[in-house]
């Protein structure tokens, strides 16, 4: 993922021109999903395989 981290980890697409973004933290077993306007709201916590087939069905356009 293009974008700018720090030091704990946390990157942020280099699209976000706001506070209000999405985070995202990629760990060995799992990837954290946060908005950065709230760092302490509650995270999206995925398998890494579950986050692939995520992001693969918003690039499709898939909608129910």
């Amino acid at each position: 993922m293009a974008g700018s981290g720090s030091d704990d980890g946390w990157k942020v697409s280099g699209r976000c021109d706001t506070t209000n973004c999405v985070q995202v933290r990629l760990e060995p077993d799992r990837v954290i999903v946060r908005r950065s306007a709230d760092e302490a709201a509650p995270q999206l916590v995925f398998h890494p395989d579950d986050c692939q087939l995520f992001v693969a069905v918003l690039k499709a356009g898939h909608r129910r």
